[in-house]
């Protein structure tokens, strides 16, 4: 899957956050829905999302 750096940026943020547990539901929506639609250069991956 191609990764621009913007989006490496921005999943590094949320994947920090989610980690940390900062903003936890924001972050944990967030990510969820990057890997629901396979954005922010992830492998789209529907279980792994709804696990989210």
């Amino acid at each position: 899957t191609n990764m621009t750096g913007d989006d490496a940026s921005k999943l590094a943020r949320v994947q920090k956050r989610v980690d940390k547990g900062d903003g936890t539901a924001e972050a944990i929506r967030v990510l969820g829905e990057s890997y629901y639609s396979g954005d922010l250069g992830l492998t789209k991956d529907i279980p792994r999302s709804v696990k989210l």
